[in-house]
């Protein structure tokens, strides 16, 4: 049994000092090669390197040529409003097609966004919609824009305050209101909640409702929007307070 682990011991002991043995005699041809090797990546970089730059510069060359040929052929027959307007359009191509990947990228590594993607297939599916269809598109268009809105006005609940929801409501019943009349659905809840309203204006409180789209100005006056009366049939659908607090 001794002999048995003695021999295990020489073994695992004789590899390591085998290798570190080798490194002292093949020194020099390694240290070489390891040299070798980095010039090597070194030199792949810079490829790399100057073939992005020259990409970039090919890509602006190409724009400059395109600018080119429309400022040739728009020159003597648009004018000079024309080719402005054609080299803006070449501009703004790059930022155009960012904006649309960007659309086509959203939520679409999002695993609960792609069960859902699948449950919209099946149901289009089971009830005879094909997806290339007009119809289909329409469809889902439409969704998406019911479910937007719903989305926008539960966000616009969870901010919004009683004494707004109040403004809105009366600018249904009696029209466009001026300002001042606003004014006072505002500092009648400022003088019910001083210390709520102490760091909230009244141009912030009448910001939120302009911004959020539930009322819109006409002339000097601000009128409730197609939007602030769909709200207003959404509280009461869903069967939420509209005196909240504030």
């Amino acid at each position: 049994m001794n002999d048995i682990l003695r021999v295990a011991i020489e073994r695992v002991i004789s590899w390591p000092f085998a290798f570190v043995v080798l490194c002292i005699v093949f020194r020099k041809p390694l240290l070489a090669l390891l040299n070798e090797v980095t010039a090597l990546f070194k030199r792949v970089n810079q490829l790399s390197l100057k073939h992005k730059e020259t990409t970039v510069e090919a890509r602006t060359e190409t724009i400059l040529q395109v600018k080119e040929v429309a400022k040739e052929g728009l020159e003597g027959e648009l004018g000079t409003t024309a080719i402005e307007v054609a080299t803006d359009q070449v501009q703004d191509t790059a930022a155009l097609e960012l904006e649309r990947q960007s659309i086509r990228n959203y939520g679409a590594n999002v695993a609960s966004v792609q069960f859902r993607e699948a449950m919209v297939k099946s149901e289009l599916a089971r009830v005879g919609f094909e997806l290339n269809d007009t119809e289909t598109t329409d469809i889902l268009i439409r969704q998406y824009s019911v479910q937007y809105m719903v989305g926008s006005f539960e966000k616009a609940y969870r901010l919004i305050f009683g004494s707004q929801i109040a403004a809105v409501e009366f600018a249904n019943v009696n029209g466009p209101l001026q300002e001042n009349t606003l004014r006072i659905f505002y500092d009648s809840a400022k003088e019910r909640e001083p210390e709520s309203y102490a760091t909230f204006s009244f141009e912030q409180w009448l910001s939120f409702l302009l911004n959020n789209g539930l009322l819109f100005t006409v002339d000097d006056t601000f009128a409730i929007s197609i939007i602030g009366k769909d709200f207003l049939k959404w509280l009461i659908e869903e069967g939420l307070a509209k005196n909240k607090s504030l």
